[in-house]
């Protein structure tokens, strides 16, 4: 920019008489980027895993209310509603003020492109125990037909697959899912917990070590 001295008029820098703005150079300094922005791709499990506690420990919650959704996430991830797991979430979470909604649709992440298939095995082999099925199908056999489901494109093709699985498949991993998510939940809560107190208790201390410091 040049100052004239007749009138004190600023024009751009190329030296236009018109003082048209839009040729004034436009100089910013870029924002550097936050890690917890970057996306990552769906196998990268460890990062993936990585980034969700990143995120869970910036939530500003109680460790109980973010211990209890994310149970209540690991609850629903262990059913066979893949598709739907995070809007279920957080339906159940909404009535709850004590259950972290961000936790609870982050806990539905147990169930991922790589685990779905050997966690849904595991659970029909569950609900077998407890539904008195006619004809009990191997493994192998259990996780072909769920790939092939899986491979269906979008949500209502993947319900419509599933429950063409006939009764004697879905309903034992609804109940072998209910079963294993509830008892999973539990230790979720109680490590959650008191990973997140221990977490919140050494920042403070080091909070409080850092002020001490500077007096």
């Amino acid at each position: 920019m040049t100052n004239n001295p007749e009138n004190g008029t600023q024009h751009p820098i190329n030296g236009n008489s018109e003082g048209n703005t839009s040729d004034i150079l436009d100089i910013s300094i870029p924002k550097p980027e936050d890690p917890r922005d970057r996306k990552l791709p769906w196998y990268d499990i460890v990062g993936q895993s990585k980034a969700l506690w990143n995120k869970l420990i910036h939530l500003n919650a109680d460790p109980h209310d973010i211990a209890l959704g994310l149970a209540v996430g690991i609850f629903i991830g262990f059913l066979p509603i893949m598709g739907i797991q995070m809007t279920v979430a957080l339906l159940v979470a909404l009535p709850f003020r004590h259950v972290n909604k961000v936790a609870a649709t982050a806990g539905v992440w147990i169930t991922n492109p790589i685990t779905v298939i050997p966690i849904y095995a595991f659970i029909y082999w569950v609900g077998t125990f407890l539904y008195p099925t006619s004809h009990v199908i191997n493994a192998t056999t259990l996780m072909s037909r769920m790939t092939d489901v899986l491979k269906l494109d979008g949500f209502v093709a993947q319900t419509k697959g599933f429950l063409a699985l006939g009764v004697d498949i879905f309903l034992p991993m609804c109940i072998g899912g209910a079963v294993v998510g509830a008892v999973a939940a539990v230790p979720t809560y109680i490590y959650t917990k008191k990973a997140f107190e221990k977490y919140r208790a050494r920042k403070s201390a080091k909070t409080a070590g850092a002020a001490n410091d500077q007096q």
